[in-house]
């Protein structure tokens, strides 16, 4: 796996080059979105660096995109059958390569669009960049990493397929979005916020419990727990009601809030009223959330041992954030640390990280990271028989 050495700002500066057109491709494209609303962000970004961007997404919503993008939906939204959006696939792309002059493509957790799309790129010398940062290994996949140019990840446990294709780039955090937040007032309730799906990979039992043992030792009025998020599945159903029967044994009705999903933008509203994030995820790439919330200043609690490299390069210990064990017990001696921690002594600290992640995983500096690769690969197809 390579790690990108290329400037992030080499062609953001005046008179910087512009590139002709791109094809994106988006699972949804949405900027009311809970979960995939960055996107809007990022093909903006992105925009800035190309005269024109053709996005096919499977599934639209709130489009507020740049006036030179132009946003193509497979119809999933209208509940399109999956042959229909096969068909309107070809059909869209086909007329895309037809009419307009397409120099790249950049599949963004499209590894489906990026095979479906090889066999009329690949003719026209369209080279495909893979953005892909998930542990997860389907077999689409595997078959989308022979047949791509290149892969671009957040981090090295965001790609574990053994390659040489891969490149290190960061996330995309929105700068404007999640500035260094002012330190905020203490107040007598803590305020704890755990931004992900309900599911039972994000160990949200553990939190409630937490909160329970945390609530017995300071009483009812000293902290409280929102979460941020919503099911996706039947099994995730089943967890979320299991969560409820926990809630309600313990009497903690007003501890626990299941505030449902929310737009991305609406995020950083919450983060302001917001002492402490949880994210107890296992390792993998970072999750975005966290990493947004580190940028806006917050601390976060975590089990997910690739936050160490973004501590690592604010110079901070982790010891503070990681939580050891993933019991109850841990997590609220973790939660108990931070309550009665001394908010100006950690204010340093935290601006340190904050500067860390905007200065590594800033959105402009990814954009450019990402136009960079495709630049190399589009230099390569021209140069090479």
């Amino acid at each position: 796996m390579g790690t990108s050495a290329i400037s992030a700002v080499s062609d953001t500066g005046a008179g910087a080059r512009r590139r002709s057109g791109l094809l994106v491709f988006n699972l949804k494209t949405d900027a009311s979105d809970d979960a995939l609303g960055f996107t809007t962000d990022w093909v903006n970004a992105i925009a800035t660096h190309w005269d024109r961007v053709f996005v096919i997404t499977m599934a639209a919503g709130k489009i507020d995109v740049a006036g030179n993008v132009r946003v193509f939906s497979l119809g999933q939204e209208r509940n399109y059958s999956r042959p229909r959006r096969a068909l309107r696939f070809y059909a869209l792309l086909a007329r895309l390569l037809v009419t307009e002059q397409i120099d790249a493509c950049f599949a963004h957790m499209t590894p489906l669009f990026a095979v479906m799309a090889w066999p009329l790129l690949r003719p026209l010398r369209i080279p495909i960049l893979l953005w892909y940062a998930h542990r997860a290994q389907p077999p689409m996949l595997k078959v989308a990493h022979r047949l791509v140019d290149r892969v671009v990840t957040s981090h090295s446990n965001g790609f574990t397929l053994a390659s040489g294709k891969v490149y290190v780039i960061g996330q995309g955090v929105t700068e404007s979005k999640f500035p260094l937040r002012p330190p905020r007032v203490n107040s007598a309730l803590f305020q704890l916020l755990s931004i992900a799906r309900i599911s039972a990979i994000k160990h949200i039992d553990t939190m409630i419990l937490a909160v329970a043992r945390l609530v017995a030792r300071h009483g009812k009025n000293s902290i409280r727990l929102v979460l941020l998020g919503d099911t996706l599945t039947p099994a995730d159903e089943d967890y979320k009601r299991g969560l409820l029967r926990i809630v309600a044994e313990n009497d903690l009705a007003d501890n626990v809030v299941f505030a449902g999903a929310v737009p991305h933008a609406q995020v950083p509203n919450w983060l302001q009223q917001t002492d402490l994030t949880i994210n107890l995820a296992p390792t993998g790439a970072p999750d975005k959330a966290g990493l947004e919330s580190l940028a806006a200043g917050i601390p976060l609690l975590f089990i997910n041992a690739s936050y160490h490299d973004v501590l690592a390069a604010a110079g901070v210990d982790p010891a503070r954030y990681c939580v050891p064990n993933l019991t109850p017990d841990s997590l609220a001696e973790a939660i108990e640390n931070w309550m009665q921690a001394d908010a100006a002594a950690v204010r340093s600290e935290l601006e340190r990280i904050s500067a860390a992640v905007h200065n590594d995983h800033g959105l402009s500096r990814l954009s450019a990271r990402i136009c960079e690769h495709i630049d190399q690969l589009v230099a390569c197809r021209r140069t090479t028989p």
